[in-house]
């Protein structure tokens, strides 16, 4: 097979994982504590949470947490709430923890596994300006990570449905999956056409927002995107494989980035033993 002749290195030139941060506080923190009839200028400190295991698990508050916030917010200690899980907006993941801890907070504390992607809109980490390239978003729910890079401000997103629906043939094995697919899918905004590669689909970008629901279909067209010539879909570079290039002549035809979001292996989900996550997923494709 093709992928036996392929070295492990060869198909991802970039990724996305959580990293962590440093947190500097440029105001002082006025509180008061015990009997102290005067303001105390507190330490510069913030506080970052792991949302999953420290203050919800399984989408259920941790005894405490709820508190642990509220006490911060009253004494004006900034902290922020990280979390490899994704899918969603800022926005609706903020909302839905207010709720379960019954507390408000702004969608500003939030960060996401994918949350460093909406910098590369404009231009971030050595990559070009995507805002108007067309990129591929796999992972999630029906189509609500393409609705989140929307709502980030990438401007033509494709997802694997929308391709499969213009080509069935492009994954054999999703007859099962079609009315699903159908549900969300868009028009492609080129059709794919290797005989006339300048008006074919060409992908500038590819990112895994969250766990792919369907990992063979997402697979497939992330792979023939990595195995083609400069990101134009249906086509096939003459570099992969020659030995007298770097890396075997792989990701050395202007083929488009790979980031992933996220590196668990495996996740805590409601079943008691852990399931596989996007770690997963990538070490398959991989």
């Amino acid at each position: 097979m093709l992928l036996n002749r392929i070295p492990r290195s060869a198909f991802f030139s970039q990724s996305s994982y959580n990293a962590g941060l440093r947190i500097r506080v440029s105001r002082p923190i006025q509180y008061c504590r015990g009997f102290l009839t005067s303001a105390t200028e507190a330490p510069e400190i913030a506080f970052a949470f792991d949302i999953d295991g420290v203050l919800l698990r399984s989408s259920k508050p941790i005894p405490g947490a709820s508190d642990a916030l509220r006490t911060l917010q009253e004494r004006g200690i900034p902290f922020i709430l990280l979390t490899n899980g994704g899918g969603k907006h800022e926005t609706e993941r903020v909302a839905e923890i207010s709720e379960k801890l019954n507390i408000s907070l702004d969608p500003s504390v939030i960060i996401q596994s994918h949350s460093p992607f909406a910098e590369l809109v404009n231009g971030a980490f050595g990559q070009e300006a995507l805002e108007n390239k067309t990129i591929l978003v796999a992972g999630g729910d029906g189509d609500n990570c393409r609705l989140v890079a929307e709502r980030y401000g990438f401007k033509s997103v494709v997802t694997p449905g929308d391709i499969l629906n213009a080509y069935p043939g492009i994954w054999p094995f999703a007859k099962n999956f079609k009315d699903y697919y159908k549900s969300f899918a868009r028009p492609l905004p080129r059709p794919i056409d290797p005989v006339n590669p300048l008006q074919s689909l060409k992908i500038d970008a590819m990112f895994v927002f969250n766990d792919p629901r369907d990992w063979g279909l997402d697979a497939q067209i992330i792979i023939d995107a990595l195995l083609s010539k400069q990101g134009i879909m249906g086509t096939l570079s003459d570099k992969n494989g020659k030995s007298d290039l770097p890396n075997r002549g792989y990701q050395q035809d202007g083929q488009p980035p790979l980031y992933f979001s996220n590196p668990d292996l495996w996740w805590a989900a409601s079943y008691h033993l852990p399931r596989l996550g996007q770690g997963g997923f990538r070490e398959a494709l991989e």
